[in-house]
């Protein structure tokens, strides 16, 4: 199935399941506890990042992961997050999604394969302005994997954790550019079709010529 085919048809799930948005500020009271919780990953204590401050691995916030302080922490619809100062915190609250990581925390890569792996803490990207973190060992960096196909992983990630949970995968809010596909605008661009089936006809017309060729040859043509 041809990827934008995908894209349209989660966009108009999500679209459908998360309700509008206005000015890009969500339209509905933010729950005290999202639904989607159990499936987070988090520590007994609701703690996300293993304690890191979502903030720092922005370029604003430092931009490289740092430990937060436990006595800087603020909850969010049922996740606890801590900071390495107030100003960090501050960040956050005025817009949490923006920093919150994306598929509650587990492996970007494990979650694009459908699975739920704990993470490194340290190891992360920023890809379409989203947080993603990875599962990372002395012999295994996974963000090596997603980062033979990240546009395709980030598809997959976004199809799958909606199907796992429900939720909305964490990106952009309406009215900010790019989105995640999953999560995009009604409107997408109409171009994309055209590509895929400009591709179509270019191999068809290739094959059709190689057949041709090889028709044409008779025998002797060769020696």
């Amino acid at each position: 199935m041809p990827r934008m085919t995908v894209w349209l048809a989660c966009a108009a799930l999500v679209l459908g399941a998360c309700g509008p948005k206005l000015g890009g500020q969500e339209t509905s009271k933010a729950l005290e506890q999202r639904p989607a919780l159990p499936d987070y990953n988090l520590s007994r204590e609701a703690l996300a990042i293993e304690g890191y401050d979502p903030v720092s691995y922005r370029p604003e916030g430092g931009g490289a992961p740092k430990a937060g302080d436990p006595s800087i922490t603020t909850t969010y619809e049922g996740v606890t997050y801590r900071f390495v100062s107030a100003e960090n915190r501050d960040r956050f609250l005025a817009s949490p999604r923006h920093y919150e990581p994306a598929y509650g925390g587990w492996c970007a890569y494990a979650m694009a394969k459908g699975n739920k792996i704990s993470v490194d803490p340290e190891a992360f990207l920023l890809q379409d302005d989203r947080l993603l973190l990875f599962y990372r060992t002395a012999l295994n960096d996974t963000r090596d994997k997603w980062a033979e196909k990240p546009d395709d992983m980030l598809i997959d990630a976004d199809i799958n954790w909606r199907n796992w949970t429900g939720e909305c995968p964490h990106t952009r809010l309406a009215g900010d550019a790019p989105m995640s596909p999953i999560d995009g605008p009604a409107d997408a661009p109409a171009d994309d079709d055209d590509a895929d089936d400009n591709l179509a006809d270019e191999a068809a017309a290739a094959a059709e010529a190689a057949d041709a060729g090889d028709n044409d040859q008779t025998p002797g043509d060769g020696e």
